[in-house]
C-alpha cells in the first residue's frame, strides 16, 4: 500500500533511513501539489531544494520551507514505506503512545506534545513515591492542555481524575501538597464533591502549617470554597462555608487575590445575589 506523508515526515524518514539505508532512496516516489491535483516523479532534493520537471517540461526547483502543503507519495516496497522505519518518527511514535494511552482507557488530544503523551504513560505506570515534584508538574501540565481542546474538557478532568486516584497509596496528610491540590482540583470537577472536600479539609488540621506553604494553604482554600459552592448548587447549603475559606485566602495573602480566587468570588457573589 502506498504512503502519503507530508514534507515534514518525509525529511524526518530520509533523516532516519540515510542512517543505515543505501541507495537511492527516491526511486518510485512522487511529489503532490493538492492546490494543482498534480504529481511530479522522479525528483531530486539539492540542500533543501526539490527539483523536478512540471507536466509542461519546464524544470522547477522548490524550497521545502515553501511546500508545507504539498506531500510526498511513497509506493509499496520502498525503503521509506517500511512500518519500521516509520515507527521511529514523531508521527509513528505518535501513534504508538496513543495506542498505549487507549489500552489504558486513557484520552489524548492534539495540543499535547510527545513528551506529553509520554508523561502521561510514565503517571500511570509510577508510583507517586518514585515521582519528584518537577515530574508531577510535568504531568498536570500536560493534563490541562487536553481540558483546553474544544470538547474535550470532561475528558481531561476524568483523565486527571483517573491518575491522581491511581497515586493515592497512603493517608491523604502524608501526600505531597502540590499533589493534594490536584487531587481536590479533579475531585471537584469530576462531581466527587465529599471526596473533595476530605482533600481540601486537610488544611483545618491543627498542623497545617506543617503540611502547607502559606501559598498552597490560600490554593487549597480557594478550592474548598468553590467546592462548597458546588455542594451549594446541588443540596442548598454551603454557601457560608465558602464564604469564609474565601475570606481565608485573603487573610493568607494580606487581603490579595489570585485570578482563581477573583472568579470564585465573583461566582460567590451570583450565588449570593440568587438567595436575596
Amino acid at each position: 500500500m502506498e504512503l502519503e506523508v507530508d514534507i515534514p515526515e518525509f525529511i524526518e524518514l530520509l533523516r532516519l533511513a540515510k542512517h543505515s539505508i543505501a541507495g537511492d532512496l527516491l526511486v518510485g516516489l512522487s511529489l503532490y501539489n493538492p492546490t494543482t491535483d498534480e504529481e511530479y516523479s522522479p525528483f531530486t532534493i539539492d540542500n533543501g531544494v526539490a527539483q523536478f520537471i512540471d507536466l509542461k517540461g519546464q524544470p522547477r526547483s522548490i524550497p521545502f520551507s515553501a511546500m508545507s502543503q504539498w506531500s510526498v507519495i511513497i509506493p509499496d516496497g520502498s525503503v521509506l514505506n517500511s512500518k519500521k522505519l516509520q515507527s521511529r518518527t514523531s508521527s509513528g511514535r505518535r501513534q504508538e503512545l496513543v495506542s498505549q494511552l487507549n489500552r489504558i482507557g486513557l484520552v489524548c488530544g492534539q495540543t499535547q506534545s510527545l513528551e506529553d503523551l509520554q508523561a502521561i504513560i510514565d503517571a500511570w505506570k509510577t508510583p507517586i513515591s518514585s515521582t519528584q515534584k518537577e515530574f508531577r508538574r510535568q504531568v498536570y501540565q500536560s493534563i490541562k492542555k487536553l481540558e483546553n481542546e474544544p470538547g474535550l474538557g470532561s475528558a481531561s478532568y476524568r483523565l486527571g481524575f483517573m491518575i491522581m486516584e491511581r497515586w493515592l497509596t497512603q493517608p491523604l496528610y502524608a501526600c505531597p501538597p502540590d499533589y493534594l491540590i490536584q487531587l481536590a482540583y479533579y475531585r471537584r470537577w469530576t462531581k466527587q464533591t465529599a471526596s473533595a472536600l476530605e482533600v481540601s479539609a486537610l488544611i483545618e488540621r491543627s498542623d497545617a502549617q506543617n503540611l502547607f506553604s502559606r501559598q498552597e494553604t490560600a490554593v487549597l482554600a480557594t478550592e474548598r470554597a468553590a467546592t462548597f459552592m458546588d455542594k451549594y448548587e446541588k443540596d442548598g447549603v454551603g454557601l457560608d462555608q465558602a464564604f469564609r475559606f474565601l475570606k481565608y485566602h485573603h487573610k493568607l495573602r494580606d487581603g490579595k487575590s489570585d485570578e482563581h480566587n477573583a472568579n470564585a468570588w465573583k461566582r460567590y457573589d451570583a450565588l449570593r445575589g440568587l438567595t436575596k
